[in-house]
């Protein structure tokens, strides 16, 4: 038996049990999904690092003890059942909405009484969304940090979640546990956007479904705070000598994500089948936007695929994220800058360094702002990028004042 991530290199994942009977092999969810920087591959177990780790460890150690159990039983009294019947009963065991246990270490053996309506029917909507193929594999992920903070809010809170108890008071209380656990309003507001979407399809379905949750406000910032890098900056990555494999290979998938525009989740699911060596593109089906787009490989993404034999390296996008950090930080890249976040009605503005802000999001948004400094249009753009719609493009800009003041003054001036 074995728990292991089945997308070890996404930003969160399933956890999957492997089970063996009769020669053959049972590989299924165990419904628990966990950041995968959170997760300890030799023990198989969650780390400090995810917020509910002891009770994700606790089911775990449950779901194991009782499959153990089951098929302890069936030896023992020598009972010869199918393979179809030797899952139906491991799924029955490993069903989330059983496995829902005390948070408290001292008292993991202890089962909190949540009832599996809710949560069980959001699973299944989550499910019933992904087969359809209807939706990206990006926004099925969301919609699965979206049930985990659900879950998550509804052990901490010791609170049963029903369709009857979306209303105003839950609405308050669920946001502002979002807040304290680190969200800003635009973050939130995509948990409750989702959470209105669920509601709306089960009233659909004829789920008796509190009216107040219409009421539900998903808040956002008009003007979220994001950067992008100058040409020096970016020069200066490119020219930073990596101190080991881990740097080096995020050094050399920042130029194909610079190059290419591709989101890091596209990216990361590019394979050699999708590289055109003759006709020098990367032809790929972007899930988001469901289109086909065609990709120029440029001279310097050439050289990074010739390196790994043109498989594009892989790396969660968490761990990417954090070391594009450190290389902006060895790149010198320590301008300080402001960031205005929402919690709640507090607006919070934290100085820190350009470094500390870098992502593979201003990868790409630095991306799309050098071609616009190369006078390249926009619609060219758009069609290597995958943008459909030129107001969520242009929140990709971002010129520095000085480029703007100096593009202004030239114009006019004539230089």
């Amino acid at each position: 038996m074995k728990f292991y991530l089945v997308r070890p290199y996404d930003d969160s994942s399933s956890i999957f049990i492997d089970v063996n009977y009769k020669k053959k092999r049972l590989r299924t969810s165990t419904g628990i999904v966990i950041s995968t920087d959170a997760w300890d591959e030799s023990k198989e177990l969650a780390t400090r690092k995810e917020i509910n780790y002891t009770a994700i460890n606790s089911n775990l150690k449950l779901i194991k003890s009782r499959v153990e159990a089951y098929i302890s039983n069936l030896k023992v009294n020598r009972l010869n059942i199918s393979f179809d019947e030797f899952k139906k009963g491991i799924l029955e065991i490993i069903n989330p909405d059983k496995l829902l246990i005390n948070e408290k270490e001292n008292e993991s053996d202890t089962q909190s009484e949540l009832p599996p309506s809710f949560l069980a029917e959001f699973q299944r909507w989550i499910e019933k969304r992904k087969i359809s193929n209807m939706f990206a594999e990006s926004t099925i992920k969301r919609y699965w940090v979206t049930y985990n903070k659900l879950s998550d809010y509804s052990r901490k809170k010791r609170m049963e979640l029903t369709f009857e108890k979306m209303d105003k008071h839950f609405y308050t209380s669920f946001m502002t546990y979002l807040n304290q656990n680190g969200l800003v309003n635009n973050s939130a507001g995509v948990h409750i956007k989702i959470l209105k979407t669920f509601l709306y399809d089960m009233e659909e379905e004829g789920k008796a479904v509190n009216k107040e949750f219409r009421q539900f406000k998903s808040y956002k910032d008009p003007e979220p705070p994001t950067f992008a890098l100058t040409d020096k900056e970016i020069e200066a990555i490119e020219n930073v000598i990596p101190t080991n494999k881990r740097l080096e290979k995020t050094k050399d998938l920042f130029i194909i994500q610079l190059h290419t525009l591709f989101r890091v989740s596209d990216l990361m699911n590019i394979k050699r089948e999708h590289i055109d060596t003759e006709k020098m593109t990367i032809k790929f089906f972007i899930q988001k936007t469901r289109r086909t787009i065609n990709v120029p490989i440029t001279r310097k993404v050439l050289e990074v695929l010739q390196k790994y034999d043109y498989e594009i390296p892989r790396i969660s996008s968490q761990k990417y994220n954090d070391n594009l950090k450190e290389l902006a930080r060895m790149a010198g890249i320590d301008k300080m800058v402001e960031l205005a976040r929402t919690k709640g009605a507090k607006k919070e503005v934290e100085v820190l360094p350009k470094y500390e802000a870098m992502s593979s999001n201003m990868v790409r948004r630095s991306g799309i702002t050098g071609l616009l400094r190369r006078k390249v249009p926009p619609k060219m753009i758009m069609q290597v990028s995958g943008h459909k719609k030129l107001q969520v493009f242009e929140r990709y800009i971002r010129m520095e004042e000085q480029e703007s003041l100096d593009a202004v003054r030239n114009a006019w001036d004539g230089g």
